[in-house]
């Protein structure tokens, strides 16, 4: 998952909620059983922040994003690419997702025991918060 945005907000954050439980953001850069990662935490604008998946585990994940700084997302211009083997799917702030109270809910990532992958719309089922966030208005 690659996420690019515009001059403002300055920091935008990428964040991963994995099938096992582990929640790959600034704060921790890598899931304790190296299954994903985080690149780099760029806060000066424009990116790119990457989030890659070194081991596919059956199950649900949320990608999401926040804006750490000060500046409304929603003008963010934030894109993200998301990388699946040989196929890419792109998400643009404008028209993807659910933006509410500085989170741009992306995506979630269905991988079943066979390691088919199903994009589903963030509608779907309700994002967890990430720590130290007010929990999603949503209830699940």
């Amino acid at each position: 998952m690659v996420l690019t945005w515009g001059e403002t907000p300055r920091d935008l954050d990428s964040h991963l909620d994995t099938p096992t439980g582990c929640h790959v953001f600034y704060g921790q850069k890598r899931c304790p059983d190296g299954s994903a990662s985080l690149d780099a935490d760029v806060t000066d604008g424009f990116g790119p922040e990457t989030i890659n998946v070194h081991t596919l585990r059956p199950g649900l994940y949320k990608y999401k994003v926040h804006a750490y700084s000060s500046g409304a997302m929603e003008a963010s211009n934030a894109e993200v690419t998301l990388y699946t083997g040989k196929d890419s799917e792109q998400f643009h702030i404008a028209h993807d997702g659910k933006v509410e109270n500085g989170w741009w809910y992306v995506i979630n990532i269905r991988v079943d025991t066979a390691g088919k992958i199903t994009l589903e719309d963030v509608e779907d089922t309700a994002p967890a918060a990430a720590p130290g966030a007010a929990p999603a208005a949503e209830s699940e």
